[in-house]
């Protein structure tokens, strides 16, 4: 035998055969955050004699790492006769009412492999907590008419990485338009806010009226739910006007004894939104009530909205030539209205005679 590199023969078999592939094996994993860990698995297209290593990055699309999950940007290792490997991400929780929230794993480098069908997989962590509730905070309030306006508050139970929004209607007994401007709307609740407010103009006016109310009432809702009675606010309206004077209109009037009636009319200084009662009964003068005049006291009735009304005396005819005689009405009794302080608190009536003078004689001649 030689004693040279002869004495033995090296055959060196080159490999002929690809590098496997490598991919995810699925193209969206999907967990509910808060869930714990989800693992996500890279697998080889075949079995290899070689260990292989593959770098993977980590990229945000709408969730956040460290805050909704947590995963490095990190190397997933393949020992030679194994054929996958596994990447852990662990799935933070948090108590914010959001959308189902995004992020991808990409393979980047590789070695002794090469990419596969899916090099790219998507994590859909879904949000595990209920939308939050809305309601008007404070529920009611109380405001002057010449208050000039008020802010009612809707208030969140929870911050929300959504924007919320809720559909109101707007009612009550007062008037729109003239006691106070709010139309049916909408308000809105920015995500990561708590509160939005909506502003209700005052009309102040010269009425003199009841309490009013306002009401606004939250009736659909989007990315929050509602919570029963506190869905509804209540602003009451307190008037700040006197009630209106009441004056006779003429305050006198002149009529003859054979004039039959005579129509007597009372005015109030300003409509009112109340309904308003005064009476009246003839106070003095020097006619003679059932002979000069016939006047029954009574009581006068204004409708809301109404300013005037009337009543009538009537005037008795005699034969007796007499002076002018005078009948003087008043108020009494009032309700929802105070009498003037003017000449106008009282009517007075002057019944002219409408008799010759008698004649004289002797009673005779001789």
């Amino acid at each position: 035998e030689t004693t040279g590199s002869g004495s033995s023969y090296t055959l060196t078999i080159t490999d002929n055969d690809d590098s496997p592939t490598i991919a995810w094996t699925s193209a969206t994993y999907t967990a509910s955050e808060g869930s714990g860990t989800l693992l996500i698995t890279a697998t080889l297209s075949s079995i290899s004699a070689r260990n292989i290593s593959v770098a993977y990055l980590v990229t945000d699309v709408s969730a956040t790492n460290t805050t909704d999950y947590t995963l490095a940007n990190g190397t997933l290792s393949i020992n030679a006769g194994s054929t996958n490997a596994t990447a852990s991400i662990v799935l933070n929780d948090d108590s914010i009412f959001e959308v189902t929230e995004t992020a991808t794993v990409g393979f980047v480098t590789y070695t002794n492999a090469q990419a596969g069908g899916t090099t790219t997989t998507t994590i859909n962590i879904t949000d595990n907590e209920t939308a939050p509730t809305i309601t008007w905070s404070p529920i009611s309030s109380t405001v002057s008419e010449s208050g000039g306006s008020v802010q009612i508050t809707a208030t969140l139970s929870t911050t929300s990485g959504l924007s919320s929004s809720v559909a109101y209607t707007v009612g009550g007994t007062a008037s729109s338009g003239s006691d106070y401007t709010l139309a049916d709307g909408t308000l809105t609740i920015s995500a990561g806010s708590l509160t939005a407010t909506v502003s209700i103009v005052l009309g102040d006016d010269s009425i003199d009226e009841d309490n009013e109310t306002v009401y606004v009432h939250m009736i659909t809702y989007t990315n929050t739910s509602g919570d029963g009675a506190a869905n509804e606010y209540t602003l009451t309206i307190t008037d700040d006007d006197n009630p209106p004077t009441i004056s006779f209109n003429p305050s006198t009037d002149s009529i003859t004894e054979a004039g039959g009636t005579v129509t007597i009319t009372a005015t109030l200084s300003l409509a009112s939104e109340k309904t308003i009662s005064v009476g009246y009964t003839s106070t003095g003068g020097t006619a003679t009530s059932g002979s000069d005049y016939t006047l029954n006291s009574g009581t006068l009735s204004f409708s809301v909205g109404a300013t005037s009304q009337t009543f009538t005396a009537t005037i008795g005819d005699d034969s007796i030539d007499e002076d002018s005689e005078t009948v003087i009405v008043g108020f009494s009794s009032f309700s929802n209205v105070t009498e003037t302080t003017g000449s106008g608190s009282s009517y007075t009536l002057t019944i002219t005679d409408n008799d010759d003078s008698p004649t004289i004689a002797w009673t005779s001649a001789t």
